[in-house]
């Protein structure tokens, strides 16, 4: 992390960059496993570290817009960077969309990354609230908080993506698209969408108005 101000356009790019790398890679290997295995969560997890140490020090590594959306709301985020942000998210997204279509075009990773048969629609809303919750507290926490550990931003946040991963479940908004663009199937749409909204907004909301100490935040970059 950085005190001086990096451009926004070139933190936008780093936000598309990330949000193309991760979600890429982790479909990608979705699509690439005939079954499930054991190391999948971890493998998840450790692209999402990767991801954000990768931008930490450009775009604050946001990566989720749900997170983006949730700094702009307790004011971490001017409202042109968060505007800038979401359309590079959304455009990384779109990126590694079509790179899944053209490198695999008839695979089908969603056994891997979609809840496990059973699962309501209300359950998976409370899944991805909680950990998109769990999530945007440990940026918080780790990632703002001059007070942490040094360094260990990343390592906490890949851990509650593997956590997420364990259960099937496509943390990131942009996984959950790109899934439902791959099968056609919309009907779970709106909770992979409101769910991590609720848990990003209510993280951001008590992590600012509990934990957060005037003057202990690193600025975003």
């Amino acid at each position: 992390m950085t005190d001086e101000p990096v451009p926004w356009w070139r933190a936008a790019l780093a936000e598309g960059a990330a949000v193309f790398l991760f979600v890429g890679g982790a479909l990608s290997l979705g699509a690439a496993l005939d079954s499930p295995q054991p190391a999948f969560p971890f493998l998840v997890g450790g692209l999402y570290m990767a991801a954000v140490y990768a931008v930490a020090h450009i775009s604050g590594a946001q990566l989720n817009p749900a997170l983006t959306l949730a700094l702009w709301v307790i004011q971490r985020l001017t409202f042109g960077r968060m505007a800038a942000y979401l359309g590079a998210q959304l455009l990384g997204t779109g990126a590694a969309w079509l790179l899944l279509r053209l490198a695999t075009p008839e695979g089908d990773g969603s056994r891997l990354l979609f809840p496990r048969e059973g699962t309501s629609p209300g359950g998976i809303l409370l899944l991805a609230a909680f950990f998109t919750f769990f999530l945007t507290f440990v940026y918080g926490a780790t990632l703002l908080d001059r007070r942490a550990a040094p360094g260990i931003f990343g390592i906490a946040l890949g851990a509650v993506v593997a956590g997420a991963a364990f259960l099937g479940l496509p943390l990131h908004p942009g996984e959950a698209l790109v899934l439902e663009l791959w099968a056609k199937d919309f009907s779970l749409a709106w909770a992979f969408s409101l769910g991590p909204l609720l848990g990003a907004l209510l993280g951001g909301l008590l992590y600012e108005g509990i934990w957060h100490r005037q003057g202990e935040s690193h600025p975003l970059p």
